[in-house]
This record gives C-alpha cells, sequence and structure tokens, in this order.
C-alpha cells in the first residue's frame, strides 16, 4: 500500500465512516472508493482536495507517509 491509500483508509476509519458512506459524501460509488483505499486506481488532484476537505486536512497531508 502506499502513504496515500493508508492514509485514505486510517483517516476514515479514525472518522468512524463506513466506506459506503465516505463515498456517498464525495458522490462517488463504493467501488472507486475501494479502488481508492486499495490502491487500484488513485484519485485525481480535484478529487484529493474533496478527499482532504472531508477530513479536515490537506493533499500534502494525506500523501506522507505515518
Amino acid at each position: 500500500m502506499t502513504p496515500l491509500t493508508q492514509n485514505i483508509r486510517r483517516l476514515r476509519i479514525a472518522a468512524g465512516i463506513s466506506q459506503e458512506n465516505a463515498a456517498r459524501r464525495l458522490g462517488v460509488t463504493m467501488g472507486t472508493w475501494w479502488r481508492w483505499e486499495t490502491g487500484r486506481h488513485k484519485p485525481d488532484l480535484d478529487t484529493l482536495q474533496r478527499i482532504a476537505d472531508l477530513r479536515q486536512t490537506t493533499p500534502s497531508k494525506l500523501l506522507e507517509e505515518q
């Protein structure tokens, strides 16, 4: 897993929300969210910003190793 996929998953779990709920909040399918968490696909830059906003962080923090 990459730092991005780990951070997306970690932040979602820390917030206590399901993949389905996270996907719904961003207006994507659960399958899309799952592919981001597993590293099969990466969100584009606009979506990365929306994920960061959802978790009240920055895109650069999502890309950092923890």
